[in-house]
């Protein structure tokens, strides 16, 4: 290669070196894309240069497989196109049916099989010329690609025959070998074991024939797979490292790497250690020297998966950290990629636009010249008839020439129009599959942390509780009551930012239903009561008794508005009152126009401020913050609930006068009568039917938690560490009731609920999940549960739950 390399050096390339530069643009093709960039269009430039047409179509192919290689689609279609139109003028038929392939093959990539299919069969319908007649055994094995892609075997089969056909009448013994392998990996899929093996059988004797052992190699891997679904596995073992050692032998380092994760795989889940850790390691090297990065990406993760299982968590860590690293660059990358398909899609409409206007501007040029001709034609006819009447005819046939031409043109022109808008759909397409993917992976991390930060807080409150009733000192519970508040403080701040997230996703869903307006006030109250006590605060509450008490809502978010406008009242007013206002401003026939109104006498806020205060993380000043804590969400929050409400809020305020917020809202009035609040229940009663429960939860603390609130109930509680235990019991034992933890390792909650309703349709399931994102509650529905309890539990929710079901249990 260096012989040929230095024939392609200095300023000018004399035009024997085309044929040198071509060999080296494809030698480079497989291993080195920086070669194959720098040699393909020095053979673009001097090909140019002598203006010879098939070599500049043959520079423009291998810049198509560059661009394709690179993960570049929209650009080496482009590249194909081009081409494909001097391939065409050249009428290279078999260069045509190849870069159709090509075009189609790229699709194929896409997951657009219909389009991929379309350019296929563009092949298959070409005139039966020699190379033309080799290009349409590709496209219809393509076809059958296609067909197997979607698990229509017999479909796939019936392609991969007819192609079989075509290269048997060609005598290539390689093609037939191919398309032996293709026949044979589809009678493995229709479990047809004997079949298969004949015609792999075929296949490796015809290798062995012509000496091509690197594709042989890849029959012997799919007759290691065959023998897998055979259940033989040490034949099956056998015959991947016979694959594995083909490619080594014969240099196929990137086969030969995509064998060894494969049989690590089958190694691992065979719990064979360390074969699985040879075959991962070996292929991490082999694709870290030689920068595989999908097949190194591969060997990471199973490298890491592999040290979990064998309890080694330190390297596991280490080799998911490179992994997680890579992934990241690989993502960039991906995403810089789809950037310059899409600048690069942009630069090909403008230049449509520029054409477009071109062509226009020389048609105007052209119907002038044919008005000019006319007159011309006219002028003659009066000197000299027979002269006019040659003159006619000759023109005549000359517009029909041109007119032809013209329609050619637009048909042209709508070709790679219609080609251009099919790149353009599959930018669009990639970038909402980007945004629903970057969609889903931020909900996925959000419902994960709440699940990880909520698990904890459960402990910390609930043994807190448990603790304060088991009569401490009254130092001890000054400290206690201390713990709860901030416990307390930090589970309002997660659940802000989840409901920010939901927020700005758009993802929150109002839900209306009737409630009791003086209820909700007095709960309030009730929770605000301890803080506002302990600060000294005077609370002057006034409520409009023509308002009427029934209205329709979601009660959730209104109390989630009026708590937060509570909230920031107690925290920043240290001396004084605070007066909550609701009155009724307006009405119509079936709903009330209300405003609600929190007042304080806190430090206020100043003029240039209160514009700003509405806004996402924002407070007064950063010494507020550290002051006063909390993470500037809450009125942000406050105001994106009144948007979807339809409501507006207000602020009046002066620094160091106090802060007076207010909103109006309309609700619809309800017709139905409210008693006043039951107390909270503290214990079952001793009447209670329910004498045995389960928890069925895999963090210990919870379950330590759970056990010493039940701890004077009387209950008999057993405990299971992971949903299959938790089955396990339902079935050997005879439980009032399960507490079902949602996520656990092995099987969790909900898999669980699944299998007990199979055999136990009645007993009552409660989820208890720390997962409080949209759509869990319905989740758990499904699954067959009848309740749900968030995480951290409260105890008096916990006792109601059990008073609730202690009537309705039905032993099964």
């Amino acid at each position: 290669m260096r012989d040929l390399e230095s024939k392609t050096k200095g300023d000018k390339i004399d035009s024997s070196a085309l044929g040198t530069l071509e060999k080296l643009a494809e030698y480079y093709h497989q291993d080195d894309p920086i070669k194959t960039l720098e040699y393909s269009n020095k053979y673009l430039i001097t090909a140019r240069s002598y203006n010879d047409k098939g070599s500049i179509a043959h520079a423009y192919h291998y810049l198509g497989d560059y661009y394709r290689d690179e993960g570049l689609p929209v650009i080496a279609i482009d590249y194909y196109f081009s081409s494909m139109y001097l391939y065409e003028e050249l009428n290279l038929t078999g260069a045509v049916a190849y870069t159709n392939i090509d075009v189609g093959n790229i699709y194929f990539d896409l997951g657009k099989h219909d389009v991929a299919k379309q350019y296929y069969e563009k092949v298959v319908a070409m005139p039966d010329e020699k190379d033309v007649v080799i290009a349409k055994a590709v496209a219809l094995n393509n076809i059958g690609l296609i067909y197997r892609e979607v698990k229509d075997y017999n479909n796939a089969l019936k392609k991969f025959e007819e192609a079989l056909e075509i290269r048997k009448k060609t005598n290539d013994k390689n093609l037939i070998a191919h398309s032996y392998n293709y026949i044979g990996s589809i009678y493995t899929s229709l479990k047809d074991f004997d079949k298969a093996e004949s015609y792999y059988n075929q296949s490796i004797q015809l290798y062995k024939e012509i000496k091509d052992y690197a594709d042989m190699g890849k029959v012997m891997m799919n007759i290691g797979k065959l023998y897998y679904e055979k259940s033989e596995k040490e034949k099956s073992v056998s015959y991947r490292n016979d694959a594995i050692n083909l490619f080594l032998d014969n240099n196929k380092l990137y086969a030969a790497a995509d064998a060894m994760t494969d049989l690590a795989e089958f190694h691992l889940q065979d719990k064979n250690i360390q074969e699985a850790l040879r075959h991962s390691f070996e292929a991490y090297k082999i694709s870290t020297e030689n920068k595989y990065t999908s097949i190194r990406k591969n060997s990471l993760k199973l490298l890491s998966e592999i040290y979990f299982t064998n309890s080694d968590t330190k390297e596991a860590y280490r080799y998911l950290k490179i992994y997680d690293d890579l992934k990241d660059s690989l993502a960039q990358q991906e995403a810089q990629r789809k950037i310059v398909n899409l600048e690069f899609s942009n630069e090909l409409q403008r230049r449509d636009r520029e054409m477009s206007s071109m062509k226009s501007e020389n048609q105007l040029k052209q119907l002038t010249i044919e008005n000019q001709n006319r007159r011309n034609t006219l002028l003659l006819i009066i000197i000299i008839t027979i002269l006019i009447l040659l003159v006619v005819i000759f023109f005549a046939f000359r517009l029909q020439r041109k007119n032809l031409k013209v329609l050619q043109d637009r048909n042209k022109l709508i070709d790679e129009n219609n080609r251009k808008i099919e790149l353009s759909m599959i930018m669009l397409e990639e970038a909402k599959e980007e945004a629903e993917k970057n969609a889903r992976i931020k909900s996925e991390f959000l419902s994960i942390m709440s699940h990880e930060l909520r698990t904890p807080m459960n402990a910390v409150l609930g043994m807190t509780q448990v603790i304060m009733e088991e009569n401490p000192r009254e130092d001890q519970l000054e400290n206690l009551e201390t713990m709860k508040i901030s416990a307390e403080n930090l589970l309002s701040i997660i659940d802000d930012i989840l409901d920010y997230n939901r927020l700005e996703s758009g993802k929150m869903i109002l839900v209306e239903k009737d409630f009791s307006l003086k209820q909700l006030m007095d709960k309030l109250f009730k929770i605000f009561s301890y803080s506002i006590k302990q600060k000294g605060l005077g609370l002057i509450y006034n409520y409009d008794e023509t308002l009427g008490d029934a209205f329709i809502g979601d009660d959730t978010r209104i109390a989630e508005i009026i708590s937060n406008l509570l909230a920031n009242a107690v925290k920043f007013t240290d001396s004084g009152s605070i007066t909550v206002d609701i009155k009724k401003i307006g009405i119509k026939s079936n709903s009330s126009l209300i405003r609600f109104s929190v007042k304080d006498t806190g430090i206020g806020i100043s003029p240039q401020n209160v514009a700003n205060i509405f806004d996402s993380f924002t407070q007064e000043k950063t010494d507020t913050t550290r002051k006063y804590g909390g993470t500037g969400l809450g009125l942000s929050i406050v105001k994106k609930l009144l948007e979807l409400m339809n409501g507006k809020i207000y602020v009046e305020s002066k620094s160091g006068e106090g802060s007076k917020f207010y909103f109006e809202i309309e609700l619809k009035n309800s017709e139905k009568k409210f008693e006043s609040p039951v107390k909270a229940i503290k214990q079952p009663d001793k009447k209670v039917r329910l004498q045995k429960i389960l928890i069925v939860e895999d963090n210990n603390v919870n379950q330590l938690v759970m056990k010493k609130m039940l701890k004077n109930s009387g209950l008999q509680v057993d405990i299971a560490d992971n949903g299959r235990i938790g089955m396990e019991k339902v079935l050997q034992n005879q439980y009032d009731l399960v507490f079902m933890d949602l996520l656990m390792p092995e099987m969790d909650g909900y898999e669980a609920t699944k299998e007990i309703r199979r055999f136990n349709k009645t007993i009552p399931i409660i989820a208890l999940t720390a997962d409080v994102m949209k759509g869990v509650e319905a989740k758990t529905k499904e699954a067959g549960m009848n309740n749900y309890l968030t995480k951290p539990v409260n105890k008096d929710e916990l006792l109601r739950i059990l008073s609730e079901y202690s009537e309705e249990t039905n032993h099964n």
